[in-house]
């Protein structure tokens, strides 16, 4: 009985702590994501304002 309660407390304890590094890692990733979509989305306007005016010029 005992064992038995150790067991289901590990186990609930290992649970918790894969559901808790799971939404940290998919945290991380959806924020890098979305930062390298900003990132992309900046130099790309950057880059669209740089040929624009050389375009112009």
């Amino acid at each position: 009985m005992n064992g038995g309660n150790g067991f289901g407390f590990w186990f609930g304890v290992w649970f918790w702590l894969g559901i808790y590094i799971l939404s940290l890692f998919f945290f991380f990733f959806s924020f890098s994501f979305l930062l390298l979509c900003v990132f992309v989305s900046f130099h790309s306007l950057v880059f669209f304002f740089f040929f624009f005016s050389f375009l112009w010029v």
